[in-house]
């Protein structure tokens, strides 16, 4: 039986909050986006909008899945093969995942991009 002791500090380690520090990418005013990506969204935003929560996390590689259960399943990988992918982390990456507000993700349907290029800086402030 372990000792009581590891238990504990085990326990008390679980409980700690860490807290949520933004990235560099998460304080800039827009989202790096696929073209594609975005067509992808802007034509599937009724789906989105289904959703009952107020701000709408989109996977953008799963568009236009919506259905959180079937995303997990679909990027889940098998853990037996490592893989290591390098991530690009400059400004100009392109972003993953967003979580919109159901007004702003409205206000993507009149967003045109300036000039459609392969990554499509989105303000995230998209109704002014």
């Amino acid at each position: 039986m372990p000792n009581k002791t590891i238990i504990r500090v085990i326990a008390l380690l679980g409980s700690i909050i860490v807290p949520d520090i933004p990235s560099h990418a998460d304080t800039l005013p827009y989202w790096n986006i696929r073209y594609e990506q975005l067509e992808c969204v802007k034509s599937h935003l009724d789906d989105y909008l289904a959703s009952p929560n107020e701000n709408i996390v989109i996977f953008l590689r799963a568009c236009p899945e919506t259905d959180f259960s079937k995303i997990i399943a679909m990027s889940t990988k098998n853990s037996a093969l490592p893989e290591v992918e390098k991530k690009d982390q400059s400004d100009n990456a392109a972003v993953e995942v967003i979580s919109i507000g159901r007004t702003q993700l409205r206000c993507l349907a009149k967003f045109l991009p300036p000039s459609p290029s392969e990554i499509v800086q989105v303000p995230k402030n998209l109704c002014n």
